[in-house]
């Protein structure tokens, strides 16, 4: 009976022993990994995707761009607000002027305040 249990004790340890190896060198290759990158000095530029043809260096027009532009350039106005702004112009016609973004539900006089360095007529 002594006999079993040991051979069980030593058959649990092994098999403890062989799962635990892959999470033990797993960290290793981690930092080495990490100092690579500490050693290396070039700078890690962002990967962006160009926008589509509507914004030109960050600036969007509110009259012509697509939902997904506007939500792309715009800062705090996702998908959701952005499809506003586009249903908000089929039904009423273009904007006239950059303020009149605030009739749009869910547009408020901050919002457009802090996108006006990225919208256009």
């Amino acid at each position: 009976m002594k006999s079993g249990i040991k051979a069980l004790c030593v058959a649990v340890a092994l098999i403890g022993a062989c799962a635990c190896s892959p999470a033990i060198a797993a960290p290793a290759v981690a930092k080495n990994d990490t100092a690579t990158q500490q050693t290396d000095k070039t700078p890690v530029t962002p990967v962006t995707t160009a926008k589509p043809g509507d914004a030109d260096d960050g600036v969007v027009s509110i009259n012509t761009a697509s939902a997904e532009t506007l939500a792309q350039v715009m800062n705090g106005v996702g998908l959701k607000k952005a499809q506003s702004i586009v249903s908000y112009r089929e039904e009423y016609g273009p904007f006239k002027a950059l303020e009149q973004l605030q009739e749009v539900p869910g547009i408020g006089r901050a919002l457009v305040e802090r996108n006006l360095s990225h919208i256009k007529l």
